[in-house]
């Protein structure tokens, strides 16, 4: 029963395309504060093959990345444990676990891009200046996992709290692994890191981003107290509300980042989030689904009697309980 959950969220919140694109988000934030620009434009040419020759090549010295990806299906974390793959999903007429998986295909390309980029980098990196023998590139592949494992984590057992690894801790404590992590991350960046990883967050987000971190969304709410907006909400006013389109695509880009200077709003979906965000659902996503369902009942509910038909707002209500929400427009 608790595998069937997690399977369900899993999907409800790492299927679909938008999950992907957000996961790669992770390059930029935390692989290029680490490698800086140099490497990680270097990590990223060894996806210009699908990743074969540079996965070949780590492979070779010692880096498998296959037993880094948890979604992922050879080699991979899910597969150890025994969880099926869409391939042996169908074979076995098992139409409906074979679209899962199907569906977690976006993200895991992500994860292996990540990945990827990340070892393929740091590994040359510790190459500059070597004659590339095999013991260079043995230790090379090491320090390359090492990075790995600091900025895309270990989703391994070994690596998780004692009460997150039975079946109802990894039911409610689904995705909190991210979170712990994540924060430790930030906690570790170097001066100089984290000036690299706040312009990552800036060109990603724009300063929507930046005041939805915890720590500046305090700032953000306590804004308040001298005006009726808060600050991202003055930003967004400005951005939909300068007089030239100029002038709103200005604000776009800062407020929204890169992304809002084609209109896209990713500020909800960098970094990791508010206070709020980090404290709410402290038990994984379960509590939260649990709530959406009720409050989705009741005013489905409701909605039902008193028009005959369920509108528009409802069926939102419906498919953002049930998949992942897209992302905003700026």
């Amino acid at each position: 029963y608790t595998a069937a959950l997690r399977n369900w969220q899993s999907v409800s919140r790492l299927g679909g395309f938008f999950s992907g694109v957000v996961n790669l988000s992770q390059i930029g934030l935390n692989t290029y504060p680490v490698l800086g620009a140099k490497w990680t434009a270097k990590g990223l040419t060894g996806l210009a093959d699908g990743g074969a020759a540079a996965a070949a090549e780590l492979k070779a010295a010692g880096l498998d990345l296959g037993l880094f990806m948890p979604f992922t299906e050879a080699g991979s974390l899910a597969n150890a444990l025994g969880a099926d793959t869409a391939k042996a999903a169908w074979k076995e007429g098992r139409y409906f676990q074979a679209a899962q998986r199907v569906s977690l295909f976006v993200f895991n390309s992500a994860e292996k891009a990540n990945r990827l980029t990340t070892a393929w980098g740091a590994y040359n990196r510790a190459l500059e200046g070597t004659a590339r023998t095999a013991a260079d590139k043995t230790a090379a592949a090491q320090a390359a996992k090492e990075i790995v494992e600091r900025t895309q984590f270990r989703y391994h057992l070994d690596n998780m709290p004692e009460l997150l690894r039975g079946p109802v801790g990894a039911l409610l404590g689904q995705f909190k692994s991210f979170i712990i992590n994540e924060v430790e991350f930030i906690a570790s960046l170097s001066p100089k890191e984290a000036v690299r990883f706040g312009s990552a967050v800036a060109a990603m987000g724009g300063m929507g981003a930046l005041l939805n971190t915890a720590g500046p969304d305090l700032v953000n709410n306590a804004s308040l107290i001298w005006s009726s907006e808060k600050l991202n909400e003055k930003l967004a006013a400005k951005s939909a509300n300068a007089p030239t389109e100029a002038g709103r695509a200005a604000w776009r880009t800062l407020a929204y980042g890169l992304p809002g200077t084609v209109g896209i709003n990713l500020s909800d979906h960098v970094g990791i989030g508010n206070v709020a965000d980090i404290t709410r659902g402290l038990f994984g996503p379960t509590a939260k689904d649990a709530q959406a369902f009720v409050t989705f009942v009741r005013d489905a509910s409701l909605d039902f009697s008193a028009t005959g038909m369920v509108s528009d707002a409802t069926k939102l209500a419906l498919w953002n309980a049930s998949g992942p929400s897209a992302i905003k427009r700026a």
